[in-house]
């Protein structure tokens, strides 16, 4: 992989990302209960 375009990417993990929105689609304030543990 060209190291130009490595440094452009964000670190992705396909399967985390499923796991999230899956849990939101369960539960529709999921969203709200994990982003108000985190600091803006």
């Amino acid at each position: 992989m060209n190291s130009t375009i490595s440094k452009r990417l964000p670190p992705q993990n396909i399967e985390a990302e499923m796991s999230v929105l899956g849990g939101i689609l369960l539960d529709n304030d999921a969203l709200w209960k994990v982003s108000s543990n985190q600091p803006l």
